[in-house]
């Protein structure tokens, strides 16, 4: 019986496809892995887990372990602006530039990572 069955790595590999997707639902990762939904939700009752538990410590953790970290120039930065730049992020937002002074880059940086851009 699937009950019997150990789903941990099912749990283990929605909550990665949470950290890169947060609106993810379970039933959809399951149909992605070939797993039945079914066989995990009696699993999940059997150790207490549900998916609001998991959405719920998948956010708390979403500020810990962002993979973005703040940038700062150690070094003093030239003034000259640099020309031509070309950034894309993790979530598909393009930014591109002609031109722009190194210090308002890290500012533009710091802040999508905050989420304020």
């Amino acid at each position: 019986m699937d009950a019997k069955k150990d789903y941990s790595h099912v749990i283990s590999g929605y909550r990665n496809e949470l950290r890169l997707n947060g609106k993810a639902t379970l039933s959809a990762y399951c149909r992605s892995v070939g797993v039945s939904i079914s066989a995990v939700h009696h699993w999940m009752e059997n150790y207490g887990i549900t998916t609001k538990k998991i959405k719920a410590e998948m956010a708390e953790l979403a500020g810990c372990d962002s993979p973005f970290v703040p940038l700062s120039s150690e070094m003093p930065v030239p003034v000259r602006s640099s020309s031509r730049i070309e950034l894309t992020f993790p979530n598909g937002v393009l930014l591109s530039a002609d031109q722009y002074p190194p210090q308002d880059l890290l500012v533009l940086l710091n802040g999508y990572r905050g989420g304020r851009v």
